[in-house]
C-alpha cells in the first residue's frame, strides 16, 4: 500500500496548480493566498482557486466542493485587498485526480452576478482566449 503524506499531496497539489496556470498561461502565484492567476481577453485579471480530488460522488457534493472553494477564494481575495470588480474575478477551477490535461476540468466563475460552471476548455476559449 503507498503512503501519500501530507508533504506528497501538498507537492501534487501545486503540480495541479502549476497544470492550471500553464494551461491558462497564466502563472502560480507563490506568495499569494490564492493559487494562480491569468490575465484574460478583456484586461481581466481572473484570482483563480484550484481543487484537486477524487472526482466526488452526486451533485450535492459537487456543489458543496465549488462553493467551499469558491468562498475560500473570496475571502482570499478580500484579505488579499483584491476585489471582484471590472480588474479581478474570482474562477474556482476544479481538477478531479486523473483528469485528462484536454481542459475538462471544471471551471466555475461569475458572469452578471450569477455563478455558473463549464469546463476549463470553454472557459478559455470565451475570457482568456477571446473566442466568440
Amino acid at each position: 500500500m503507498k503512503y501519500w503524506g501530507f508533504t506528497t499531496m501538498a507537492k501534487e497539489f501545486k503540480r495541479i496548480e502549476r497544470l492550471v496556470a500553464k494551461y491558462l498561461g497564466g502563472d502560480r502565484d507563490w506568495a499569494d493566498l490564492h493559487d494562480c492567476s491569468v490575465t484574460g481577453n478583456n484586461e481581466i485579471t481572473w484570482v483563480i482557486e484550484v481543487k484537486s480530488e477524487k472526482w466526488v460522488s452526486g451533485p450535492g457534493a459537487l456543489w458543496s466542493l465549488l462553493e467551499n472553494a469558491k468562498n475560500q477564494l473570496l475571502s482570499a481575495m478580500e484579505r488579499e485587498g483584491i476585489h471582484n470588480d471590472d480588474k479581478y474575478a474570482p474562477l474556482v477551477v476544479y481538477w478531479p485526480t486523473y483528469c485528462p490535461h484536454d481542459g475538462s476540468a471544471l471551471a466555475y466563475y461569475c458572469i452578471n452576478d450569477t455563478w455558473v460552471v463549464t469546463t476549463l476548455q470553454d472557459f478559455k476559449k470565451q475570457f482568456i482566449d477571446g473566442g466568440e
